[in-house]
């Protein structure tokens, strides 16, 4: 209902304070990240997360490595939009806001990119979370069974939230140079 209800023709902290290039602050920061090495981050925290997890739903190990990778890969998503993804969506070399893109002027397709990834993330790290329990006798056969749709599911979150991300990367005419 929250995000349902926000409106964009009304000057919010987001917008109007915390990414403006004149205030010091963490989101000022994020927002001015150089490109080329948070697209470097974002893309090998991604690649290294999707990797640990195929090896999870394949071999059954490793929940701990892509649950916290999980985790690394939801921080530096979130970075990301703020600092580059979001700009392609704009295409607009200053605006950063994360939640412009929920609107019907961006197709709200904010809503589907952010849904794919708190779901790849919550799963991801939920995986890990069961772990421990795995060697209860009472789950031994249910819980890995359990994880295993888990990660099934955060790499889908994963891989979605990649396509929408790189889709205006790839087909925009907006690019971003030394930026």
């Amino acid at each position: 209902m929250y995000l349902l209800s926000l409106r964009a023709d009304v000057i919010t902290s987001c917008c109007g304070a915390l990414f403006s290039s004149g205030k010091e602050g963490f989101m000022s920061e994020v927002a001015s990240l150089p490109s080329v090495p948070a697209k470097f981050v974002f893309f090998a925290s991604i690649t290294l997360t999707i990797l640990s997890g195929v090896y999870f739903y394949m071999k059954g190990r490793g929940a701990y490595l892509f649950s916290s990778l999980s985790a690394i890969s939801f921080v530096t998503s979130i970075a990301a939009i703020i600092s580059f993804i979001s700009l392609y969506f704009y295409e607009l070399p200053a605006h950063h806001c994360p939640f412009d893109i929920l609107q019907k002027e961006y197709n709200y397709i904010g809503y589907p990119m952010y849904i794919a990834l708190f779901t790849a993330a919550v799963c991801g790290m939920g995986a890990g979370i069961l772990n421990p329990f795995r060697k209860k006798e009472s789950l031994r056969n249910v819980i890995p069974l359990f994880q295993k749709r888990l990660v099934a599911a955060s790499l889908m979150g994963y891989i979605v939230f990649l396509g929408i991300s790189v889709y205006p990367m790839i087909f925009s005419d907006f690019k971003l140079y030394g930026y």
